[in-house]
């Protein structure tokens, strides 16, 4: 009668820590994204990761009570597809042409698979999961940020007054000797101005900030920004 009393015990003790953790886990996910205004913070990470986790007790106590009658991946697969529709609502396309939300939705994501992982007890594979995030979100974004503002090729906003031709930055950018790659006009929406997304090819003699300042100095040019 000890030893059931005694691994009853243990078993409590072990889903009280596995959905800790993955409550622990999942709002340090949720603090990053906290820090960059981002939608989906330390709470919707948190709830995510821990409700993982605990379909995944769900899925493991249905087995080992029903003498292995039920399908102990039935209930994680559905996680990983109803998550994405979660992930999806925080992706979004600004005024700007800009897409925003991609990170959330794979940190979304990716908590839900890590509480999967803390639920059945896959504790090597949260461990070596958090390490290679900590280095993704701190170390790659770095190096990201790097490679966008040396790359030969970016994106501008523009926002020009209505009775200036965009001829007049086309031309500004051939004597920068760059070129356009891609020119989109944008539905202004009773703004007044024209909207414009252009996709710039670089020389190695110019950067990012100059081309910006040199496309700003132009009469009627409202707003300019690198997207």
């Amino acid at each position: 009668m000890l030893e059931i009393g005694y691994q009853e015990m243990m078993m409590m003790v072990s889903v009280f820590f596995r959905v800790l953790l993955s409550a622990s886990l999942g709002a340090i996910i949720g603090i990053d994204r906290v820090k960059k205004r981002r939608p989906a913070g330390i709470k919707t990470h948190a709830l995510v990761c821990m409700g993982a986790t605990l379909v995944m007790l769900t899925s493991e106590y249905l087995y080992l009570n029903f003498d292995g009658s039920t399908d102990i991946a039935r209930l994680s697969a559905q996680v990983i597809s109803g998550v994405g529709f979660l992930g999806a609502g925080t992706i979004m396309v600004t005024g700007r042409n800009q897409i925003k939300g991609l990170t959330t939705a794979a940190g979304l994501w990716f908590s839900a698979t890590l509480g999967l992982a803390i639920g059945s007890g896959f504790y090597v594979g949260v461990a070596s999961s958090m390490i290679i995030l900590f280095l993704i979100t701190r170390v790659f974004s770095l190096y990201d940020h790097y490679l966008q503002r040396n790359s030969y090729v970016m994106d501008v906003y523009v926002e020009l007054d209505a009775k200036v031709p965009i001829g007049v930055i086309l031309r500004q950018i051939k004597e920068q000797g760059c070129h356009i790659n891609e020119l989109d006009k944008i539905e202004s929406h009773g703004t007044g101005d024209q909207l414009f997304h252009l996709s710039i090819g670089l020389n190695e003699m110019i950067s990012h900030q100059k081309l910006i300042h040199a496309i700003s100095t132009i009469s009627g040019v409202n707003y300019i920004d690198e997207i």
